[in-house]
């Protein structure tokens, strides 16, 4: 038998790396503009304390989804890498004798 993973574990692990792409891009892509739009105000003339309390919003608000994003990615690459929806270290079972049909 072949170490190749069958279709639906395949499925599952491009399902999962594709979501947590998609949630970690969105989340990162959010935080960089929240971002963008507050450092005037951070490294301007003004100094904004407003800016500067509101800052922490990305890290706590923009950070977990990220996590979470990467975390599915990763899961499901790690999906893919094992492959056959094996337990890591449990080897394929011997074939049926007879040839799995029914033939004793």
């Amino acid at each position: 038998m072949s170490d190749t993973p069958s279709p639906v574990w395949r499925f599952f692990g491009w399902l999962l790396m594709a979501a947590g792409a998609l949630i970690a891009g969105a989340a990162g892509l959010c935080s960089a503009v929240y971002l963008m739009i507050l450092l005037p105000d951070l490294f301007g003339p003004s100094r904004d304390a407003y800016a500067q309390t509101f800052i922490w919003i990305v890290p706590v608000v923009g950070g977990v989804p990220i996590a979470v994003g990467l975390a599915l990615f990763f899961g499901g690459r790690a999906m893919l890498r094992r492959g056959g929806g094996k337990p890591a270290g449990q080897s394929t079972p011997p074939p049926l004798a007879g040839g799995g049909r029914g033939e004793g």
